[in-house]
C-alpha cells in the first residue's frame, strides 16, 4: 500500500484503516472510537504537494513500502534512554508538565484530571528545564502586617481637593484630607497652602463650595543661615553663601526664604535694619554667592547692574560626560528667550569634568539647560537627564543628592560706586564629589 495507502489517528495508537474503506463509507460512518477522521486527500479536497508527501507521525521515510516504527510509551522511552541514569517514571496525565526531577530535563506529568481537548488517557511530555529568573533578588523578607491605622505606603506629598461645602480651611483639610491634625496645621502655617490659587497661612480662612485646594504636606529642611555664611555686609548690601535646600523665594513646598533666614540673622547679630530684600536668585539646589539689599535704593541700584548685563558671574559645575572640547560657548534660547553662557574645562576625570560656566544672561535653569544641550548634564541634575549616583568599576558608589552647581564668585558695581567682588569656597559634598571623580580616575583600569 503507497504512501496515501494508510490513515492513522494519533488517538488510535497504531491502528490503521485503509482509505478505501474511508471513501466507501457514508457520510456519518463512524470508524471504531475515532469521533473524527483525517480528510482523504483526493482530488476533492486537494492538499499541497509538499505537504501530501510528508511522511505520517510514526512513520520513516520507507513508509510507502507500508513499515512501521515500533511505538512504545513516552515512559519507556525515558527508562531506556542509554547512559542517561534512572529516571523518574512518568504517570499518567493531561499532557501538562509539573514538578519533577531537579537533577535531569524531564519532569513527571499531573496525576490524572479532567481531559482537555480530548487528550488521550495516556498523557507525557518531555519538557526542557527552565531556569528560574530572580530577577536580582537575593531572598525575601518577612514583613509584619500593619495595624489598624498604620500602612507601608509613602503619605502624599501633596494634597489636592475640591470644597464640596463651607468651611474653615483647617476642618475642610482634616475632613477630606485625612491627615493628623499636627501635620495639617504644620503645612498650613508655613505657608504650604493654596486656595484659589492664592497662598494662605490661616488656620481658620474660608472655604467656599467648589474652591480648589492644594497642600504641600512635605517642606524641604532649610539649613540654618549662621555668622559664617557671612561673605559681606554693610549697611546697603549683605552677601550670603546659601546653602542648598534654601529657596530665594517662596514656591509651592513653603518654609522660610533665604531673606527670611538672612533678616533672623541681622536680628540675632543685633542689627537696627534688619531687611534684607532679593536682588537675585539661585536655584534650591544650587549653592553659592547671594546678593541681598538692605534698603530699598540699594536694591534698584543692584537690579540696574543685573539687567544691564554688568556682572560676572562664575560657576562650577561637574557634569558627566566630559565636553569633547575645552572651550565653548552656549547660546541656545531658555524658554523662549535668547541666553548665551561661555564654558571652559577646568579638570577632566574619567567620564566627567569640572567646568566653569561664566552666564551672560540670566534665565532661569540657564547653565542647566545649556549644558543639557551641549550633552554634558550635571552630575545630580535628574530633571535636564543628569545621573543620581556613579559606580566604579570596583562597586564603590556615590550618590548626588543635588546638582552639582556653585555659584562661585560675583562681580559688580557697589550701590556707593566702587567695585565689589564676592567669592564663597566649593562646599563640602562639591568637595566630596570631585574626591570620588579624582580616585576613579587614579584607580587602574
Amino acid at each position: 500500500m503507497g504512501r496515501r495507502g494508510r490513515l492513522r489517528d494519533h488517538r488510535l495508537g497504531n491502528h490503521q484503516v485503509p482509505l478505501q474503506q474511508v471513501g466507501n463509507a457514508g457520510p456519518g460512518a463512524v470508524l471504531g472510537d475515532c469521533r473524527s477522521a483525517e480528510r482523504e486527500p483526493d482530488q476533492r479536497c486537494a492538499l499541497l504537494g509538499r505537504q501530501a508527501q510528508r511522511p505520517a507521525r510514526g512513520q520513516d521515510r520507507s513508509a510507502a513500502r507500508g513499515r512501521d516504527l515500533p511505538q512504545g510509551r513516552a515512559e519507556d522511552r525515558l527508562e531506556e534512554a542509554p547512559g542517561r541514569g534512572p529516571r523518574l517514571r512518568l504517570r499518567p496525565g493531561i499532557w501538562r508538565a509539573g514538578a519533577g526531577d531537579d537533577r535531569r530535563r524531564e519532569r513527571a506529568a499531573h496525576p490524572p484530571r479532567s481531559r482537555r481537548r480530548g487528550a488521550g488517557p495516556q498523557g507525557g511530555v518531555l519538557r526542557p528545564r527552565r531556569r528560574t529568573r530572580r530577577n536580582g533578588l537575593l531572598g525575601i523578607e518577612q514583613v509584619s502586617r500593619p495595624g489598624r491605622g498604620e500602612g507601608l505606603r509613602r503619605p502624599p506629598s501633596r494634597l489636592r481637593l475640591v470644597a464640596d461645602r463651607d468651611e474653615p480651611l483647617l476642618d475642610f483639610v482634616l475632613r477630606r484630607g485625612a491627615i493628623g491634625e499636627e501635620t495639617a496645621r504644620e503645612a498650613i502655617l508655613r505657608g504650604g497652602a493654596f486656595v484659589r490659587g492664592k497662598r494662605v497661612k490661616e488656620l481658620a480662612c474660608a472655604v467656599r463650595a467648589g474652591d480648589r485646594v492644594e497642600l504641600a504636606l512635605r517642606s524641604s529642611r532649610a539649613s540654618p543661615v549662621g555668622k559664617d555664611r557671612i561673605l559681606h555686609l554693610d549697611a546697603e548690601v549683605v552677601a550670603i553663601d546659601k546653602p542648598a535646600g534654601v529657596a530665594a523665594q517662596e514656591d509651592l513646598a513653603g518654609g522660610d526664604t533665604l531673606p527670611q533666614l538672612c533678616s533672623a540673622l541681622l536680628r540675632e547679630m543685633g542689627e537696627q535694619q534688619t531687611q534684607a530684600l532679593l536682588v537675585h536668585r539661585l536655584d534650591r539646589g544650587t549653592t553659592g554667592v547671594t546678593l541681598l539689599a538692605r534698603t530699598r535704593r540699594a536694591q534698584s541700584a543692584l537690579l540696574g547692574e543685573f539687567r544691564e548685563h554688568r556682572v560676572r558671574k562664575e560657576y562650577r559645575a561637574l557634569v558627566s560626560p566630559a565636553p569633547s572640547a575645552d572651550t565653548g560657548i552656549a547660546d541656545g534660547p531658555v524658554a523662549s528667550r535668547p541666553a548665551l553662557t561661555r564654558w571652559r574645562v577646568m579638570e577632566r576625570h574619567r567620564s566627567s569634568a569640572m567646568i566653569a560656566a561664566l552666564p551672560e544672561t540670566g534665565r532661569t535653569h540657564q547653565i542647566r539647560v545649556h549644558l543639557l544641550a551641549l550633552g554634558c548634564p550635571l552630575l545630580g541634575d535628574k530633571a535636564h537627564g543628569g545621573p543620581a549616583f556613579l559606580t566604579t568599576p570596583a562597586g564603590v558608589r556615590h550618590d548626588f543628592g543635588r546638582p552639582m552647581l556653585h555659584a562661585l564668585s560675583l562681580e559688580l558695581r557697589h550701590p556707593g560706586g566702587s567695585p565689589l567682588h564676592i567669592e564663597a569656597p566649593l562646599p563640602a559634598d562639591f568637595e566630596a564629589a570631585r574626591a570620588f571623580l579624582r580616585t576613579w580616575s587614579a584607580a587602574p583600569d
